[in-house]
């Protein structure tokens, strides 16, 4: 639970939103040697986002194994460990932890609640 108190939508996160409505999203692998790109933005023309979700979920199937594995290890230093590796992994490395998520990933199916139409 947030311990913020609910306010008025700061003006960028409408602006953000509106954005997002305009679509021309793409979510595919990028190789890009040399670097970790999450996303990238064209700015001319259609201002096309494309959005790496490999590189988000692996961190956090990082993180979370890690937990998995050593239960009394702080958060901060859980976080610090796998930022360390993260940064040493290898595109190949990263497509391969991917992988193996996707195969051994479980989607719920959602509930539908009683007061749903």
């Amino acid at each position: 639970m947030s311990r913020r108190k609910p306010g008025p939508t700061p003006n960028l996160l409408l602006q953000i939103m509106a954005a997002l409505g305009e679509g021309h999203i793409t979510e595919t692998w990028i190789a890009d040697p040399g670097m970790v790109t999450e996303g990238l933005c064209q700015t001319s023309g259609a201002r096309h986002i494309t959005i790496n979700p490999q590189h988000q979920v692996v961190d956090l199937v990082l993180h979370e194994c890690a937990h998995r594995l050593h239960p009394e290890w702080s958060e901060r230093y859980i976080r610090n460990r796998v930022g360390w590796l993260r940064r040493r992994m290898t595109d190949e490395q990263i497509q391969t932890v991917y992988a193996e998520y996707e195969r051994r990933r479980y989607r719920r199916k959602s509930v539908r609640r009683a007061d749903d139409p």
